[in-house]
């Protein structure tokens, strides 16, 4: 036959006694039976004058160069990879010469990136202007933008559909979070 023992369900401890009791009538200090004194000594706080810490921070320094390298490594073999996959799709367009594609949409083109949503917003109106002669209503602004919905989170996007003088321009704005978080995406339906 197996005995169990009765464990506290907050420490885990065994318990000693049904009611613990406290006296303070001897002028002890008072504490409620269910206290939990934990004398357990906590880890010392690295000290950066002894020799220990000085091998700890040895060992972070190389694991650093080695993350740094490790993404240098990444981001030159993407670099070659974005250049073959570029060359390919040039290829199977039936370009005999391998172009970059900013000379193919030079005329055509406007900037994705953006460090605030309004500065986004305000290029993709200049832009609808000059690549399609588009003039985007200011009464859609109003409505649409201005008191639409909140600039997009992180990992979010907006979608609009502006009608102007002479057809409709889809935008979207796409948060992507950095330095320049604002991904702007456009054209004419």
């Amino acid at each position: 036959m197996k005995k169990w023992k009765e464990v506290s369900p907050y420490s885990g401890r065994p318990i000693g006694e049904d009611a613990p009791a406290n006296s303070v009538a001897g002028g002890g200090v008072s504490m409620p039976p269910d206290a939990i004194q934990d004398k357990k000594r906590r880890k010392p706080l690295i000290d950066g004058r002894t020799k220990m810490y000085r091998k700890h921070r040895e060992k972070l320094e190389a694991q650093r160069v080695r993350r740094q390298e490790s993404r240098r490594r990444q981001s030159s073999l993407t670099a070659e990879s974005q250049e073959k996959i570029n060359q390919l799709e040039f290829a199977m367009a039936g370009y005999d010469k391998v172009r970059p594609m900013a000379d193919l949409n030079a005329s055509k083109s406007y900037d994705l990136y953006h460090k605030d949503f309004s500065s986004a917003m305000q290029h993709a109106y200049k832009m609808a202007k000059k690549l399609h002669g588009i003039t985007i209503d200011p009464k859609e602004i109003d409505s649409k933008v201005a008191t639409g919905p909140r600039k997009p989170g992180n990992g979010k996007t907006n979608k609009y559909s502006l009608k102007g003088d002479k057809g409709t321009i889809q935008i979207q704005v796409y948060n992507k979070g950095g330095s320049k978080p604002f991904e702007l995406n456009m054209y004419k339906s």
